[in-house]
């Protein structure tokens, strides 16, 4: 077993300790969902990654690790959720209006604050400049979001990935 393997299987350990599953699903082209935290009718959580044949391991520990940090964001809660970001959220034909949009920049702001704790909690060897590119990232793609209300185009989003790879991997 591989270092990333080894890394993909303390994951899993851990999602089930914060009481939830992780589920690998193929992803579905020009969705823009690469991952979810779905929290069912009967109270299970599910943690949905999804994958191409491109998808690479280190890709995917840093959607799970991503989507644990809305784990533990919803376990220090209370487990309680914002049932209006909730509503929204769910409503894939809602129009979000742009308070909506900032309740969800804000909650992907907050909840990005537990990863690196779940990054050194469970040792991942992945240098750590890739994980900070990812938050840059994702902050970035949420505020833009929030401003425009329309995700970026996918070569924006590519261009834009890429020059916070470089950046944090010159910092570090």
């Amino acid at each position: 077993m591989g270092i990333r393997d080894e890394e993909l299987s303390r994951l899993k350990k851990y999602a089930h300790a914060l009481g939830t599953k992780i589920t690998f699903k193929p992803y579905v082209p020009h969705s823009g969902d690469a991952a979810s935290w779905v929290l069912s009718d009967n109270g299970e959580i599910e943690l949905i990654i999804y994958t191409a044949s491109s998808t690479s391991k280190t890709e995917l520990i840093i959607a799970i690790v991503h989507e644990l940090a809305h784990q533990l964001s919803y376990i220090y809660q209370g487990r309680k959720l914002d049932e209006t970001l909730n509503v929204v959220l769910e409503k894939e034909d809602h129009e979000v209006t742009k308070s909506e949009r900032k309740r969800i920049y804000e909650m992907e702001v907050a909840d990005a604050l537990y990863q690196e704790n779940i990054w050194n909690e469970l040792n991942i060897k992945i240098p750590m400049y890739k994980l900070k590119a990812s938050l840059a990232f994702d902050e970035w793609i949420y505020r833009k979001f929030y401003e425009d209300g329309v995700f970026p185009p996918k070569k924006e989003r590519t261009e834009i990935k890429r020059s916070f790879l470089e950046k944090f991997k010159q910092q570090s």
